[in-house]
């Protein structure tokens, strides 16, 4: 069943590697339970560009953002709520965003995330966004470099992640 797939992802080694293909499967299996909760309120919609599902990536990073969707941007919309998921092809990585029509968030909120994210002595379990920090802390200590997500206001709340072709190895970086 759809329920016992998600248990199964959510509690395999949390520093697991997942192709990208395997985390829209869970997102999947997570935004159908999310259907039974919201019914029609909230659809979500994807378009990813042929030849990026394989890229191999850090394990549970895109279900923490779409439930902030839910929970967040989307959690007050009655009706017409939407999540937009894109993977696209950037200079030396993939492009992952998702954006939600949502309330948005204020730009000094915004911007104190920013800050936090950029932080390498960030103590994770001190703040309120444990989720979203957890998955920038792991994207950046995965691909071993800072520039892991960029967040905007655009009708609602648009977060990109950046899933980069090679990752940083060695002592001289």
């Amino acid at each position: 069943s759809v329920i016992s797939d998600l248990l199964r992802y959510n509690f395999r080694q949390s520093d697991a590697s997942v192709t990208l293909a395997g985390e829209l499967r869970n997102v999947a299996d997570y935004t159908y339970v999310q259907s039974v909760r919201f019914g029609n309120r909230i659809s979500i919609q994807t378009d990813i560009e042929p030849g990026l599902s394989e890229i191999v990536m850090p394990r549970m990073v895109l279900q923490p953002i779409v439930e902030n969707c839910y929970n967040h941007g989307l959690a007050n919309r009655m009706s017409d709520g939407r999540i937009y998921i894109s993977v696209t092809r950037g200079d030396n990585c993939v492009c992952v965003s998702i954006h939600d029509n949502g309330c948005g968030m204020p730009q000094e909120k915004l911007e104190a995330l920013m800050t936090l994210f950029n932080d390498p002595d960030v103590n994770i379990s001190d703040h309120k966004h444990v989720g979203m920090l957890n998955v920038v802390k792991r994207l950046q200590h995965y691909y071993k470099r800072q520039d892991v997500v960029e967040l905007k206001n655009e009708d609602g709340l648009n977060i990109t992640l950046f899933l980069y072709l090679e990752r940083k190895g060695g002592s001289n970086d």
